[in-house]
């Protein structure tokens, strides 16, 4: 019984060094700005569609300032490269 676990641990231990080692399985993932120019884009018109529509003002523009104050980070990112 001993033997066995220390086979599934062998196992598992050279499976996970495999992975550690291997970047064609995860490979890395980067953030690119056309993917940002689309979500700045899609941010705006959603803000414009609930300001527009939105008979409740104060709930619109709560809604655009969160939405604004979410992608900040990633409007950071632009404004320094």
């Amino acid at each position: 019984m001993l033997e066995k676990n220390g086979e599934d641990k062998t196992e598992f231990l050279a499976y996970r060094k495999k992975l550690d080692n291997d970047d064609d399985i995860l490979p890395p993932k980067r953030l690119k700005m056309d993917a940002l120019d689309r979500v700045f884009s899609l941010s705006q018109e959603i803000e414009a569609i609930l300001v527009e529509n939105d008979p409740v003002m104060e709930r619109s523009l709560r809604f655009k300032r969160q939405i604004e104050e979410a992608i900040s980070p990633y409007r950071e990112l632009t404004s320094t490269n």
